[in-house]
C-alpha cells in the first residue's frame, strides 16, 4: 500500500508542469511581452520589440513566451501599487532615454508614482545570472528616472531603515537606500543587515553597504558609490580610480566579513547622471576582466544611469 502512494505521489509530481523561471525573481516585476508596438510607445516601461520579426525568445530563449501578447501576473511590491494600466501608461509618459538602450530592444520596467526603473530584459536577465552562479561575474547597466522629490518618496522599511541608520562616514545615505529600494521593487531583495550591523574581523576592514536576501535563500552583500565628477569631465583614468578601489573594497569586505554575516558573492551598484561615464565604465571593467581579473573576482557590477536624480551626486533636491 505504501508503494503504491508513493507510486502515485512520483506520477503526480512528473505530470507537475515547471514554474515559470520568471516567477523565482520576478515576482516585483511586471513584464509585457507585446512583440508589436509603434515606435512612439518607446521609450516604455515595458518588455518590447519593435522589429514584427524580432520574437523575445531570440533575447531569452529560457523563458517560455507564448505566441500571443500577454503578461506575467505579479503581486504589487509593499510600498505602493504599481499595478496600472500599461497601454495607456505608454501614451501618457514621453521618457528620454539616452542612448543606454537601442530603439531595438525588449525592456523590463517597474512604474512607481515616485520613481522608474528601467532595464533590457538581457540584462535583467544578466543580474539573475551573475548573482545566482558563484564563480560568474557580470556588467550590466539600467536606467532610473524620479518623477517627484525624493521627501516624497514612497520608501519601504530597508530603504527607510538604510537612511536613518548610521554609516560608516560620508553623505552616500540616500544613494544607498535608493539602490535597496530599486532592487527590492525589481528583484523582490529583502534587507538583512545595514552598513554598521555587518560586522568584520577587523575593525579597520573594508565595509559593504548593506547586505540583502534575493532569489530565494541567496545572500549578497552590496557596495554602492557614484561616478562623478565635480565641476569637471570624468575620464578613464577617474574610471580607473574609481572602479580599481570599489572592487578592491568588495574582495576586502568579503575576506574580512564574519562568518555570521557572510554573503554568497558581491554586487556593486554604481549610479551616474551620464551616459558617457556609463560607456567609460563599461571600457574600464572590460579592460580589468582581461588584465586584472582577480580583482574583479566575481563581483556583478551594475550601473544606473539616472540623470534627474540630482539628491544621489549632491544631497540636494532636483525641482521637478
Amino acid at each position: 500500500m505504501t508503494m503504491s502512494v508513493n507510486n502515485q505521489y512520483r506520477k503526480r509530481r512528473r505530470a507537475s508542469p515547471p514554474a515559470s523561471p520568471l516567477s523565482s525573481y520576478a515576482s516585483h516585476v511586471r513584464v509585457n511581452a507585446t512583440l508589436n508596438l509603434s515606435s512612439s510607445h518607446f521609450p516604455a516601461l515595458s518588455c518590447q520589440s519593435n522589429n514584427k520579426t524580432n520574437n523575445v525568445n531570440k533575447l531569452a530563449s529560457s523563458i517560455p513566451v507564448p505566441s500571443a501578447p500577454s503578461v506575467v501576473p505579479v503581486q504589487p511590491p509593499v510600498a505602493q501599487d504599481f499595478s496600472v494600466d500599461f497601454s495607456n501608461e505608454f501614451k501618457k509618459q514621453k521618457i528620454e532615454l539616452p542612448a543606454l538602450f537601442g530603439p531595438e530592444v525588449n525592456l523590463v520596467y517597474n512604474l512607481g508614482s515616485d520613481f522608474e526603473c528601467i532595464m533590457p530584459l538581457d540584462n535583467f536577465l544578466t543580474v539573475h545570472q551573475g548573482l545566482c552562479n558563484l564563480s560568474k561575474t557580470a556588467f550590466t547597466t539600467s536606467y532610473v528616472q524620479s518623477k517627484r522629490l525624493f521627501g516624497k518618496y514612497a520608501l519601504s522599511q530597508g530603504a527607510s531603515s538604510i537612511l536613518s541608520c548610521p554609516n560608516a562616514g560620508g553623505s552616500s545615505e540616500k544613494s544607498e537606500a535608493l539602490s535597496f529600494e530599486m532592487l527590492r521593487r525589481c528583484f523582490g531583495c529583502q534587507l538583512v543587515k545595514t552598513e554598521m550591523e555587518i560586522e568584520y574581523i577587523w575593525e579597520i576592514s573594508k565595509r559593504t553597504d548593506y547586505s540583502i536576501k534575493m532569489f530565494g535563500n541567496t545572500r549578497l552583500g552590496v557596495s554602492v558609490t557614484r561616478a562623478m565628477k565635480y565641476q569637471g569631465i570624468f575620464t578613464h583614468d577617474d574610471g580607473e580610480i574609481l572602479l580599481r578601489k570599489k572592487l578592491f573594497g568588495v574582495l576586502m569586505s568579503t575576506k574580512n566579513v564574519i562568518k555570521l554575516d557572510r554573503w554568497n558573492k558581491q554586487l556593486l551598484h554604481i549610479w551616474t547622471a551620464h551616459q558617457y561615464i556609463v560607456d567609460i565604465l563599461k571600457e574600464t571593467y572590460e579592460k580589468f576582466l582581461k588584465e586584472e581579473p582577480e580583482l574583479v573576482g566575481n563581483t556583478v557590477v551594475l550601473v544606473t544611469c539616472s540623470p534627474n536624480c540630482d539628491f544621489i551626486f549632491t544631497n540636494k533636491e532636483s525641482s521637478l
